[in-house]
């Protein structure tokens, strides 16, 4: 039952993501990604974007410009130069 719950709060997280990064860009949602890529997003619950450049249907280039965002939702971590972002915490590099 948990697995279900984690699907469902993911897939709302990911529509609104979508939701918003079509509104920034002035775009139809699906031209962020589609709903066929949703669905494998869910499926393959990504936590790096390595794992993303797998998805079929999401090219590199979105996979590196909107990967941490996805990456965040399925509480992967996110890499920067400064930083390592989780879901839930944002940490300061040492």
């Amino acid at each position: 039952m948990q697995t279900a719950l984690f699907t469902a709060t993911s897939e709302l997280e990911l529509a609104a993501l979508r939701t918003e990064l079509a509104r920034n860009l002035n775009v139809d949602p699906v031209k962020i990604w589609s709903n066929k890529v949703m669905q494998e997003l869910l499926i393959a619950q990504p936590t790096s974007v390595m794992d993303l450049m797998r998805i079929k249907g999401l090219t590199k280039r979105k996979a590196q410009e909107f990967g941490p965002k996805i990456v965040a939702v399925f509480g992967g971590i996110i890499e920067t130069s400064e930083t390592i972002t989780t879901k839930d915490h944002l940490l300061l590099k040492p």
